[in-house]
């Protein structure tokens, strides 16, 4: 385990650096200038990456440096767009046409479940903002929802980067997509905040040196090594673990993470079933009754959407719950679906806070919750909503922070070190791109179980929080040699 104040302790630094940065000189490259990255990779803050040392006006940015509480991020109001201001004397910079976002995600099969509320929450954010004047004041958002689902993954991803019109990219809930796409964005130097999409080899395998890639949630690790945690802590009696996960990457990361870390922390269990259904199955009979003839006590599952919502029902019709307990890492997404349908006593996680009510005393988050239900007729249980909203957060707060650094409205290029290691404060409280170089978000973890409420959708009760420091890796290390080093706590 490690001590949290790393992540606390790390930011004077990381702040520093930004500072650093910025007394360079830089020239702004827009995307008919984008370079390779082969051409970006040589230096950290990017001497090279950012034709710094061939740059001219070396003084640019000194000024703007006067007032240094611009680099930390506006954490008023709930609407997503923090202080805005048109006081800067590069105002007249500001494009009189609307900021226009690409949102990825899956408005149609069975993971729409998890993608529309998604949709929702974006779509949301951009009015609530483009209330108040939009970015700045001045630039409203529009938000251009793209549909995930299908083939040709990269291959629309390349025609979003390369389009004119879109400003930002935004998305992906597929762990296979954002595998796909997000090497992809590093060679074209398109600016890309990843949605939802949680497998943890994104930055420790795939795009290990990120720069144009940032995720604005946790990663898997958040969730599977929530629920060991929770097994191993809470549920001393028990040792007979299955589990049953998608067989592609997200499925195969998540178990991996989970077994791993419960077996250092709680060497007495042992797993007696492990289900492997493909992604998008429709009978999960066979893989039921496989669980129940090996008798478990705990049952795991990052299941998701349409898959998570059919397992429930056909579970159900089989009495899995009656004396197992389960463990659903996206296990909130089918909250809305099934109503009170839901099978009660389930543990479920949002990937963090990101479940409504969880944070009563937070007026951020119920003042998301409200809204959302307001307008949409639900509550937010897809934890997307609270995803993309926060994501929305960063990138519109960076582009307010540099514009009041540098005079001016800012080039994407520009944005890279003020959305490094930046933090806002929203519906999930706060999260900081504290982890892979400052393009990782980090987060605390909990668990709770549903419970009838006596209306129309299950609540939560026994809620388990979970420090970041149980849940999240530190920036040295990769998850799995985290896991190695977990200690046995029964």
């Amino acid at each position: 385990m490690f001590n949290r104040w790393k992540y606390i302790t790390n930011f004077p630094k990381l702040l520093s650096s930004i500072v650093l940065f910025y007394l360079l000189p830089m020239e702004p490259n827009g995307k008919e200038k984008k370079m390779s990255s082969q051409q970006n990779s040589n230096s950290r803050f990017g001497i090279s990456r950012r034709s710094v040392v061939k740059g001219a006006g070396g003084t640019t940015l000194l000024g703007s440096l006067a007032g240094c509480s611009a680099l930390v991020p506006s954490n008023e109001g709930g609407s997503g767009g923090g202080e805005s201001s048109n006081t800067v004397s590069g105002q007249d910079s500001i494009p009189s046409e609307p900021l226009t976002i690409a949102m990825v995600t899956f408005t149609s099969g069975a993971a729409s479940v998890l993608g529309q509320p998604a949709a929702n929450s974006a779509q949301m954010f951009a009015d609530q903002l483009n209330e108040q004047g939009g970015v700045l004041g001045q630039r409203e958002i529009e938000i251009e929802i793209v549909d995930e689902a299908g083939e040709n993954t990269v291959r629309r991803f390349r025609e979003l980067a390369n389009d004119d019109n879109i400003d930002f990219i935004h998305g992906y809930i597929s762990s296979a997509n954002m595998l796909s796409v997000a090497p992809v964005a590093e060679d074209l130097n398109q600016l890309l905040m990843i949605l939802d999409a949680g497998s943890s080899e994104l930055f420790e395998e795939e795009v290990t040196d990120p720069e144009w890639v940032f995720r604005g949630t946790a990663h898997a690790a958040n969730g599977a090594l929530g629920a060991a945690q929770l097994v191993a802590r809470d549920l001393p009696e028990a040792s007979r673990i299955a589990g049953i996960n998608p067989d592609y990457a997200w499925g195969r990361s998540s178990m991996e993470l989970f077994q791993s870390a419960l077996e250092q922390l709680a060497p007495d269990v042992e797993f007696v079933s492990i289900e492997w259904p493909e992604l998008g199955a429709t009978d999960y009979g066979p893989f039921i009754s496989s669980m129940i003839n090996s008798d478990p006590d705990f049952v795991y599952t990052s299941l998701w959407g349409g898959d998570l919502v059919t397992f429930f029902q056909q579970a159900l019709d089989r009495n899995l719950f009656d004396e197992t307990d389960l463990g659903a890492v996206c296990g909130t997404n089918a909250m809305t679906a099934m109503g009170t349908d839901m099978p009660e006593g389930v543990y479920v996680t949002g990937r963090g806070p990101g479940m409504p009510g969880i944070l009563p005393h937070n007026p951020l988050h119920t003042q998301f919750v409200d809204s959302y239900q307001d307008r949409y007729g639900n509550p937010p249980f897809g934890y997307t909503a609270f995803e993309a909203w926060q994501g929305l957060k960063l990138y519109v707060s960076a582009v307010e922070r540099a514009y009041r650094i540098l005079g001016r409205y800012p080039e994407d290029e520009e944005l890279i070190p003020v959305l490094e290691n930046s933090s806002v404060d929203g519906p999930q409280g706060w999260v900081a791109l504290a982890g892979a170089n400052g393009h990782q978000a980090i987060e605390a973890g909990v668990y709770a179980q549903t419970t009838s409420t006596g209306g129309e959708y299950l609540g939560f009760e026994n809620q388990s929080w979970l420090p970041l420091e149980q849940v999240m890796p530190p920036e040295e290390i990769t998850t799995r040699e985290w896991i190695s080093q977990f200690n046995s706590v029964r």
